[in-house]
């Protein structure tokens, strides 16, 4: 017959190896929601920098395409940076798929092709880049937490100043969104509804701050 110690022991045992096998077990299902995540947000880079091109092209707003050239070239680091976490993790990396932000850019070529109202291409643009940096935000943050709890270090450094980049580019975003309306209200102001007023805003958009 076991004493009272022996069976506290192997009830402790027992506690400890439940404990074990739900870590292990929440750890793999974390270990491949990030590397879901992963691909995810680096087919959407890669989606973005062939897409962006061609908002650029259509965007006549200077400041507005001086953003989109930096979100460009933002885009294409992050690529490279990812491949490199993919290197990190022991993984291979990935085919192109079907992502998040794949509707969001397909809707702007679709606008492209439905106006050639200036006004509402560029306002277009700037609410496309705002939706388009809350997904990456959120992304990338959700990943260097998941880095950071997986003991990851290297790869969370990476996806953190990822995250820090894409604030700054929200903020940017931001900033260009407040001036446009205020521009458009001017312009309202000034010229009221005659047919001056796109290319009077657009004028001020373009000048201001160059």
């Amino acid at each position: 017959m076991k004493s009272a110690a022996e069976k506290f022991h192997q009830n402790e045992e027992r506690k400890e190896r439940s404990v074990l096998k739900r870590y292990l077990t929440d750890r793999s299902g974390l270990w491949n929601l990030f590397l879901h995540e992963l691909t995810n947000i680096y087919n959407a880079e890669k989606t973005l920098a062939k897409s962006i091109p061609a908002m650029i092209h259509n965007t006549n707003a200077d400041k507005l395409v001086a953003l989109l050239i930096e979100m460009l070239g933002i885009c294409k680091e992050h690529v490279m940076r990812l491949e490199k976490v993919f290197l990190l993790m022991g993984k291979k990396i990935p085919e192109n798929e079907i992502n998040d932000i794949e509707s969001l850019s397909l809707s702007a070529e679709e606008i492209m092709k439905l106006t050639d109202d200036k006004i509402i291409r560029d306002a277009f643009m700037i609410l496309a880049g705002l939706k388009i940096q809350s997904y990456k935000i959120t992304s990338y943050a959700k990943l260097s937490s998941s880095a950071k709890t997986l003991s990851e270090n290297e790869a969370q450094a990476i996806l953190y100043k990822a995250l820090n980049q894409e604030m700054d580019m929200d903020e940017k975003f931001s900033e260009i969104a407040e001036f446009f309306i205020v521009v458009a209200a001017l312009g309202d102001e000034e010229i009221g509804e005659n047919k001056g007023n796109e290319e009077s805003a657009l004028s001020k958009l373009s000048s201001n701050h160059n």
